[in-house]
């Protein structure tokens, strides 16, 4: 998954929740977070021979830190919550910031979400979280309050490609083949940054300019006030594009 525009044109929450299949999820924050650390990302991705990288490939990395959860039942409780504090208070050691990933984060107890939540409300300048889930409704609602939320496409390995589908999409909403009220009911369920950053990256390729700058602040929108209506967003998105 390409996810470089994510990150490249926009100051990054201090937390973020990715949402979907559990291992999709978890591979996703760590390349993520590899992307993010390494000191010459190539479009988006760790570049695999910088320091950083090296460090991360050797999981030495001082200022990049994988919760783990404790016993079988992979519980995460609040003395490992609390084990982050130390962590969250180092200068970091290699660049000028720190990442955290907490995978299924919806196995932590009360008391762990509760101790989480008082770190997420005072962030520290340099310390960024990444939070997994397959179950949201697991989560408490004021930890979902504090995260920006990212839905990972619910396609499954046995469907085509999803990226070359919203791409061909896009090419029929310029050739005037698809309805963009349609093509808007069609992506309503996956996440709008994830979905901007594929559209953009077409619309890139073909040259088309002036349809970036539509993305670029429909983007602004989604994460100034989050995605109120996707429906309607979408909408509004593909009738832009779709114009002459």
């Amino acid at each position: 998954m390409k996810f470089e525009h994510l990150w490249e044109h926009v100051n990054i929450p201090h937390a973020l929740l990715f949402v979907g299949v559990a291992t999709q999820t978890i591979d996703f924050a760590k390349t993520f977070a590899y992307g993010f650390l390494c000191a010459a990302p190539q479009q988006g991705h760790a570049c695999g021979t910088c320091k950083a990288c090296q460090l991360l490939a050797a999981e030495t990395h001082p200022d990049y830190l994988v919760l783990q959860a404790e016993g079988k039942q992979e519980t995460i409780g609040i003395d490992t919550i609390r084990s982050l504090t130390d962590f969250c208070e180092q200068t970091p050691q290699c660049a000028d910031k720190k990442i955290i990933i907490i995978p299924n984060a919806h196995n932590m107890n009360i008391s762990a979400s509760n101790a989480l939540l008082k770190t997420l409300e005072e962030p520290s300048g340099n310390t960024y979280f990444l939070l997994t889930t397959h179950v949201t409704c697991a989560l408490s609602a004021t930890i979902r309050s504090r995260c920006q939320m990212i839905r990972l496409p619910h396609y499954d390995e046995d469907t085509p490609d999803w990226q070359n589908i919203l791409h061909a999409d896009c090419d029929a909403l310029l050739r005037g083949t698809l309805d963009p009220l349609q093509a808007a009911q069609k992506w309503q369920k996956e996440d709008l940054l994830i979905l901007l950053a594929q559209i953009e990256i077409y619309f890139a390729k073909i040259r088309e300019f002036a349809r970036l700058d539509k993305i670029n602040a429909m983007r602004r929108i989604v994460l100034q006030h989050g995605s109120i209506n996707p429906v309607l967003q979408l909408e509004s998105l593909f009738i832009d594009l779709s114009r002459n």
